[in-house]
């Protein structure tokens, strides 16, 4: 859905862009966190970086 590799997913939750849950280490993320990640990464047509 996001189209970018495991490592990066992994970079933004270190950072503490994107929230996340795990269970029993398996990692999971709400779908109105991954909204809100990538209403606030969008912008113009273009991704911005932080």
């Amino acid at each position: 859905m996001l189209k970018i590799t495991y490592r990066c997913l992994q970079r933004y939750r270190t950072i503490g862009r994107i929230k996340f849950f795990t269970i029993s280490g398996k990692i999971y993320y709400k779908s109105s966190d991954v909204q809100q990640f990538i209403r606030d990464s969008y912008h113009g047509g273009k991704y911005r970086q932080k």
